[in-house]
């Protein structure tokens, strides 16, 4: 009989059986007022040290509160450890802890609360003898840590809400340790909603709690917390005064007693963000520093017995004190240390391992801390070498202190306990000629990764400014009464030296491409700039569009018309107008990996993800893997859905085509909200289209499991070009809200100004396209505020990575609870950093074996080349310069001044590039070698979208062979379910190679695929004809989908023009089917078509010449672009080419040559020839036909 979970939980083991408690609770807690009793435990499995905070059941309702306040605790330190820095100054939790009578939280075993500290301390403790001020300059140095915590705690909109010596754990020693902990009671003012501000209680906790939450009483809570252990009051007109009947007497300096009275009774003019308050306690720390060195106190010198003085003293007094007389010895150290002595420290002292020397009269004595009561301290100095002086000494780039107070050298242990007692506050740390101390140096870890991004982002940046053409203007004039202008490329431009080194063409043939090979006159517009720069000023450009090719005194020329006359000379520049939107998204990532450094976690983890990788506390537990959900996934999904359940930080799904990886995406989203519906999620891709998808699957789930009280809102700019607006967009919702306003009875209540101010934006919202220009400044402000709210306020937000919204979010230094990143291997790291920082959990979702992000290959070039990077790097100036406003390009000049550093820098970018592919494949080689790798990845390995043939086709391709067909899929397929029909002579075969000759065996006079426009194939386009002429619906009611799919824009128009034309005669039962793109049509590139499917597709290849090699290919050389293309067809897949021509091609490549690896197409051929000698029901699985035989 299956036991209920409350029955299991009832039979919970008891903590001690796993937990060994050492002594009695360092804290006993109050059980009335929910507060936890703290223990230091041992692991016994692995004897591991934690500490355990423990709450006692009460068999009440209180149960639930402390469950409640421990969920909420949890969530709240899970948001805050993935802010930079907080793993130093905040306790992270790791684990819960339940059984018949507690519940409790395992920590790191990192200190015990500072009040318990503070009253278990020995009276020669520093933590009851901060009348000195070295002692107390330790304590603010330990307060400054607080102050950070909170500003971590402030920036993610939390309030603690109890800051007190109880929530401050420290081990007590010479350094600086005190971390913040206790968030049970904290408040989220970022909240959208009252149930995820804190945690949900009933009314006798309710009741328990502080009072009133603020951000300024969090600093007030600290400043009295610090005001006690200085034995000093606030009174109510905010003076700060030391009690002078309180022991010891503490008379604090002027500075301590103005920043006391700052965070507990501000004034008007008083700050209280933390940057001042850091500043403040630096005054403090230097000031004491300073009064210390000038103390009238005295130091303490005590030797270890390998300081070798004996033989030292013996040789220096030639023999008249001998080795054993250590008494005479110690005198005779006390008078060569009597004249005020040097003290040599490193200018980078390290308090914890560093060391000093003390040169005397006759002899140099080199020091290190000692160690009192188990720590390590500068109270007292330890003597471990003595070395003769000879002459002068060399003090390098040390620096050099006079002593001007005594030096009590004692003589043993014992001795230095008196001294210590006797001496007590007059007793001077040898630490405080350390000076003032300095923020943590820089992470040389974050500082590389962040140059990595810099350097890949204005390399991308510099190859898109060489789409920036020099010009040469011939001729200026009218013609039908417009300005015209003939123009040709610049024959002299340096550009073309570096763009043919990266594979761009050369200025002419890129202007001879665009405008006489792929005829793009018709649809692009142009700029004519003096700018060669992205970013540069727009002032003086010249809209331009093309007319025609032309000749001028025997050059040729292109002839376009202007909007007004050009300005002034030259130099002139010939640009997309597009580049503007370029230009904004370069801007923004670059502003987002600036932005990095407020967050270290993602440094590491984009360095070595490996090596911060850790189990998470959150895991799938047993309920949840019987549960009817998880058991409707397939194997390869429940396995990756338990491994990142419990990673943390990062995690990476590798999701071949068909398998299903929407539906994973999908599971998270609606496991998370189930559990938690105050939870937050960012669902980000690199374009639309994978998010069009994603968007209507999570609002399916949410709406199948009846969740429906959540925000989601999906981030849109007028700028970007997409399909039908939902009702989700940001701009739709807000429009909507100031309708429901505007008419809303709630409205006559407000004042006149505000009645008026929303009917106001509400009637500048819903104005039409044609009239957004006459929306003033303020009316989009206040649209765009509310926009901003509604994101801010959004359970799901779903952002394309690279829209502002992401980058503001950043610069608000938003957080969620976990981002979601789809179609993540088509992104560089640039792209990727700005989701990426919105989130402590990460999961990364894509397919690196398909196609690549835009431009990739080209920049893996120029990376791999050391000579051709710096050449790139050395155009950033004049290309991208206005772009780099922070000081960028003094960066790029700092590394590329140093070839090492350079080749280190572009080591780091490459592997930057296409992060995703990177991490993956990196794991799956740890994992090869080592059966302990604890992976950070997974690999769906299950499809169920294509036909069993289809599927084998691509797996055996492109996956070695592990792309297996679930078991329901290969039944509807034997029982031979289709949505399509396929009239004769058309084979019903799930793949059908309409199979071309090789041109060299056609014997014809004109190639077959053509070159202008670049590149098309007018007999590939009569194939696809005949073969949509055969393909009919199998069911009226169901309308199929239908693609055609090549690798090259040429194609597409000419496959579209003759298709638009043969839908009003051969072809008009092609409105039975329907189209998967968001424009409609049916045609289109391979690259544009990544992330869809279809139920039959169409793929023409085009190719077909007499060459051989990769250079005859192609596009079709690429296996990721080969992938997309035979794995997007569900039912059907119709391959038009020449398997002949493939097959030449590659038998041309050289076998030594790495650069091309051609070799999947071998595989494919023989694949497809494999299964057409495979049957089906009577039916190959693939079925090669001629072109003639279609037109039967």
């Amino acid at each position: 009989m299956k036991r209920s979970s409350k029955e299991r939980a009832n039979r919970r083991p008891p903590l001690e059986e796993r937990f060994d408690f050492v002594g009695d609770a360092i804290d006993a807690g109050h059980k009335g007022s929910l507060r936890a009793s703290i223990y230091d435990i041992e692991e016994r499995a692995s004897g591991v040290e934690r500490t355990l905070k423990l709450w006692e059941k009460t068999g009440s309702s209180v149960d639930d509160d402390l469950r409640s306040l421990w969920l909420h605790e949890m969530r709240q330190v899970q948001r805050l450890m993935s802010y930079a820095g907080a793993q130093e100054v905040i306790v992270d939790l790791l684990e819960f802890v339940e059984d018949d009578r507690y519940f409790g939280i395992v920590l790191d075993r990192l200190g015990h609360p500072l009040s318990e500290k503070r009253k278990k301390a020995s009276r020669g403790h520093w933590l009851r003898n901060l009348q000195g001020s070295q002692l107390r300059s330790l304590f603010w140095r330990n307060v400054r840590r607080i102050v950070q915590a909170l500003a971590i705690v402030h920036a993610q909109g939390l309030v603690h809400g109890r800051v007190s010596a109880e929530n401050i754990l420290t081990e007590g020693g010479e350094k600086p340790d005190f971390l913040l902990t206790g968030f049970e009671w904290s408040l989220w003012l970022n909240a959208h909603q009252p149930e995820a501000m804190n945690a949900s209680v009933g009314d006798r906790a309710h009741d328990m709690r502080a009072g009133p939450y603020s951000f300024d009483g969090d600093w007030r809570a600290l400043g009295l917390t610090t005001a006690n252990f200085l034995n000093a009051t606030v009174r109510t007109s905010g003076e700060v005064v030391s009690d002078k009947a309180a022991e010891p007497f503490i008379a604090l300096d002027i500075s301590e007693r103005l920043l006391i009275r700052r965070l507990v009774a501000p004034g008007r003019m008083d700050q209280l963000d933390p940057a001042a308050i850091l500043e403040a306690i630096d005054d403090i720390v230097a000031t004491l520093a300073q009064t210390a060195q000038k103390s009238a106190g005295a130091f303490v010198l005590t030797f270890e017995r390998r300081a070798n003085l004996g033989n030292a003293i013996y040789d220096i007094t030639n023999g008249n004190i001998a080795i054993d007389e250590h008494r005479l010895q110690l005198e005779w150290v006390r008078a060569d240390l009597e004249d005020a002595p040097r003290l040599i420290v490193a200018r980078d002292f390290d308090g914890g391992s560093g060391t000093m020397r003390i040169v005397g009269k006759s002899q140099v004595y080199r020091i290190k801390a000692s160690t009192l009561e188990g720590n390590t301290t500068w109270s007292v100095a330890t003597c471990f070498s003595v070395q003769h002086r000879d002459g002068s000494f060399s003090i390098g780039d040390s620096l050099d202190h006079q002593l001007l107070q005594p030096i009590v050298v004692t003589g043993g242990s014992r001795d230095t306990q008196e001294t210590i007692s006797r001496l007590g506050p007059d007793m001077i740390d040898w630490s405080v000629f350390a000076g003032r101390p300095s923020d943590k140096a820089p992470d040389t870890e974050l500082e590389t990764v962040t140059s990595a991004l810099i350097l890949l982002q204005t390399l991308e940046g510099v190859v898109k400014g060489l789409e920036v053409y020099p010009i040469e203007i011939l001729d200026q004039g009218r013609r039908h009464g417009r300005l015209t202008v003939l123009l040709r490329a610049d024959p002299h431009s340096d550009r073309d030296r570096i763009a043919k080194r990266i594979g761009l063409s050369e200025g002419n043939k890129s202007l001879k491409r665009l405008f006489e090979e792929e005829q793009r006159e018709s649809e692009a517009k142009w700029l004519i700039s003096q700018s060669a720069s992205l970013g540069g000023s727009g002032n003086s450009d010249v809209a331009a569009a093309f007319v025609d090719v032309g000749d001028h005194r025997g050059l040729r020329c292109y002839e376009f018309e202007l909007d007004e006359p050009l300005p002034g000379e030259g130099p002139f520049f010939l640009r997309p107008a597009r580049d503007l939107g370029t230009e904004h998204a370069i801007g923004r990532r670059l502003r987002n990996i600036k932005a990095l450094s407020t967050r270290v976690d993602l440094a590491e983890m984009l360095a070595d993800p490996w090596r911060v990788r850790r189990s998470g506390r959150d895991i799938l537990s047993e309920d949840d893997q019987s549960d009817e959900a998880f058991l409707d996934l397939d194997q390869p999904k429940r396995n990756a859905l338990i491994a990142l359940w419990s990673t943390l930080p990062s995690f990476f799904v590798v999701g071949p085509p068909g398998v299903g990886k929407t539906k994973l995406a999908t599971e998270i989203v609606r496991r998370k909200f189930a559990r938690e519906q105050s939870t937050r999620l960012l669902i980000s891709a690199q374009g639309h289209d994978a998010l069009d998808h994603l968007q209507s699957k999570v609002q399916e789930t949410l709406d199948a499991e009846g969740i429906r009280d959540l925000l989601v809102v999906r981030s849109t700019t007028t700028s970007e070009k997409r399909g039908p607006v939902t009702k989700e967009d940001v701009h739709a919702m807000s429009g909507d809200i100031l309708r429901r306003l505007k008419k809303s009875s709630l409205r006559q209540n407000l004042p006149i100004s505000m009645q008026t101010r929303i009917t106001d934006l509400c009637d500048a919202n819903e104005r039409p396209v044609n009239e957004k220009h006459l929306v003033d400044r303020e009316q989009r402000s206040g649209i765009g505020a509310l926009s901003s709210l509604m994101l801010d306020s959004a359970n799901i937000v779903i952002s394309t990575a690279n829209s502002p919204d992401i980058e503001r979010l950043v610069e608000d230094r938003e957080q969620f609870d976990w981002v979601i990143i789809e179609e993540a291997a088509k992104a560089t790291g640039p792209e990727l950093i700005g989701p990426l920082m919105l989130s402590g959990r990460r999961l990364l979702i894509g397919d690196h074996n398909q196609l690549p992000p835009f431009e990739a290959d080209r920049l893996v070039k120029i990376l791999k080349d050391h000579d051709l990077t710096a050449e790139a790097l050395a155009l950033v100036p004049t290309l991208v310069g206005p772009l780099l406003r922070d000081g960028e390009i003094d960066g790029i000049t700092e590394i590329t001044s140093d070839p090492a550093r350079l080749s280190f820098i572009a080591r780091i970018a490459l592997r930057l590039l296409q992060p995703f592919r990177t991490f993956v494949n990196d794991d799956e080689d740890r994992s090869s070698t080592n059966e302990n790798h604890r992976a950070v990845s997974s690999t769906l390995t299950e499809q169920r979208r294509m036909d069993p043939a289809i599927a084998s086709l691509v797996s055996k391709t492109f996956y070695h062979g592990t792309l297996l067909t679930e078991q329901g899929r290969q039944a509807r397929a034997e029982a031979g379910e289709s949505p399509l029909a396929q009239q004769a002579p058309l084979p019903k075969s799930p793949i059908v190679v309409i199979d071309f000759p090789h041109v060299s065996a056609t014997k014809q006079a004109q190639s077959i695929e053509r070159g202008r426009p670049r590149w098309h194939n007018p007999s590939e386009v009569d194939s696809v004809m005949d073969a949509l002429r055969l393909l009919r619906s199998a069911d009226s009611k169901t309308a199929p989908t239908l693609a055609v799919l090549t690798p090259y824009k040429a194609q597409v128009d000419k496959i579209s023009s003759r298709l638009k034309l043969e839908m009003k005669r051969s072809l008009t039962h092609l409105a039975e089917f329907r189209s998967v793109r968001t424009d409609g049509s049916f045609v289109g590139t391979i690259d544009s078509f990544q992330g869809n499917e279809a139920d039959v597709v169409v793929l023409s290849l085009v190719r077909n010449n007499p060459r051989t090699g990769s250079g005859a290919l192609g596009f079709l050389r690429d296996p990721r672009r080969m992938n997309v293309a035979i794995s997007r067809a569900k039912s059907q897949l119709i391959i038009v080419g020449s398997t002949k021509f493939l097959e030449e091609a590659v038998d041309g490549v050289n076998p030594d040559d790495d650069e091309h690896d051609l070799s999947f197409l071998t595989l494919m051929m023989t694949t497809l020839r494999d299964l057409a000698k495979s049957e089906r029901n009577g039916m190959p699985l693939a079925t090669f036909i001629k072109p003639d035989r279609l037109k039967d």
